[in-house]
């Protein structure tokens, strides 16, 4: 009887370790694909220049979630109210997922981004 609790104590554990080493492995592929994604953006312009139509959709599919419009064109010319992004990007020394273009500021610094290219 106290070999079968304590193969059961065993079996718990080892249990418990898969479901740890499960979320270590998972920690170390999102540090993989964060890794991945920063050298691809040192090569943004030469990788997404060299690529087709239907892969530059689907490589902004992966780098946006979701991007929420306004219902009518704004004064301004602006569709967009704001960009979520599938993960965290560096903005003004912080890291942020959600980018809102509501703001004139915003709008103008992201208008004179896109005439630069």
């Amino acid at each position: 009887m106290q070999y079968d609790e304590q193969y059961e104590l065993i079996e718990d554990m080892e249990a418990q370790l898969a479901e740890i080493q499960g979320q270590i492995d998972d920690i170390h592929q999102e540090k993989i694909t964060a890794d991945n994604i920063y050298h691809l953006l040192l090569a943004f312009d030469e990788v997404y220049n060299a690529a087709t139509e239907v892969e530059q959709k689907e490589f902004m599919r992966a780098f946006i979630e979701r991007i929420d419009i306004f219902p009518e064109k704004q004064s301004d010319g602006n569709w967009i109210r704001n960009i979520v992004f599938a993960f965290p990007v560096p903005y003004n020394g912080k890291e942020i997922r959600e980018f809102p273009l509501e703001s004139q500021s915003t709008v103008a610094c992201v208008i004179a981004m896109s005439k630069s290219e």
